[in-house]
Parts: C-alpha cells; structure tokens; sequence
C-alpha cells in the first residue's frame, strides 16, 4: 500500500479514537479540489479527497476497532484491511467489491459488486470466506441512488441496501440467517438459483 494508502488509514483511526468525523468527496476537478483544500485548511479538520491513485475505492472502519477496510481500486478486486503501524492486507479477492460496510464487532462486512456485477457478498472478516448474499438488480448507475451501497447491522444478521430495480430508489432489507453465516464461515459455494429477489 502507498504511503498515502497508510496516511488515510492513520488519520481515520485518529478520528475513531477522537470521536470525530472525516469528511471524504470523491472529485473529478482540481477547482473542487482546491477550494475544499482551503475550507479544511481554514477550519483546520482533517478530510478525505479521492482523487487519483488510492488503493481504496470506498473504505470505513472495521466495527468498533482502529481499522480500515475498504474495497480496492481497479485492478485490485480485493477488500483491504489496514491498521495503524503494519502492512495493509488483501483480506478477499474476487469480484471487483465496490461499496462495503461491517458489523459492529468486525466479523462481517457486505459489499456489493461491479463490472460485472455480482451481487452483494457477505464476508466473514476471520476466515476471509465469502459468498453471494443476494442480487439487488440494480441498475448499477453512477448517479446516486443507482448502487446499492450497502450496510450490515451492528449483529451482521440484516444488511440493508438499496435499488432502483423498479425505476425508483427504495431500501431492502436481506436477513442473514444463521445458517447462511454457517455456509460462509465453513467455505460453501453458492448456489445461484437461490440468490436472486
């Protein structure tokens, strides 16, 4: 990982001990850039500007713990793990993982899928195992509400997401039951047909 790759993750874990919040703009202009640049500097607050060669495409800290997992760039298909003060990881490589979230304790963290898109993956943080929760259908789209970006509860036993899949955003909601988790931690293969909503 860079040495920005290691400073990002640095400042998240100083804002998890902190208590505070950093704010992240994903920009296409060095104007935006340069004047969200002099308002940080003025207020003097940490912020995050993905512009250009990162490791993490969308990254949030692990649970509760001082550490980052984020999906990777293009080429990575991975989901890195970074921690203050040792080599960042790739936790599972696959799919291309594009938005992800975790569970309270750090157990679980679900993430959907692009270029192809692959559905959302739950993966279980400790065996580094996953496998396709569910199939969102959405469109996939850049504008907004056209990805799924979804979110695990503080338990991992329901992720929420959303879709356009019926031409308007709307939330969903998929229960992870206990005996999915099982087929995650012990390596099962999916089983496509049933993956679909």
């Amino acid at each position: 990982m860079s040495n920005r790759g290691r400073e990002y993750t640095s400042m998240l874990c100083a804002a998890s001990k902190g208590g505070y919040a950093v704010g992240a703009f994903n920009l296409d202009s060095l104007d935006v850039l340069a004047e969200l640049a002099q308002r940080a500097g003025r207020e003097r607050t940490p912020v995050i500007f993905q512009f250009g060669p990162w490791n993490f495409a969308h990254a949030t800290l692990l649970g509760t713990r001082s550490v980052v997992q984020g999906c990777g760039l293009p080429p990575d298909r991975c989901i890195w793990i970074a921690e203050e003060g040792k080599d960042p990881y790739k936790l599972v490589q696959g799919p291309y993982f594009w938005h992800s979230g975790a569970s309270y304790d750090g157990e679980w963290i679900v993430s959907d899928t692009n270029f192809p898109d692959c559905g959302l993956q739950l993966v279980h943080v400790p065996t580094r195992r996953f496998r396709t929760l569910c199939h969102p259908g959405a469109t996939e789209d850049h504008v907004e509400y056209g990805h799924p970006h979804p979110t695990v509860s503080q338990d991992g036993r329901v992720a929420l997401f959303r879709s356009d899949r019926t031409n308007v955003a709307q939330l969903y909601i998929a229960h992870i039951t206990d005996e999915f988790r099982e087929s995650v931690i012990a390596g099962q293969l999916d089983n496509v047909k049933d993956k679909w909503m």
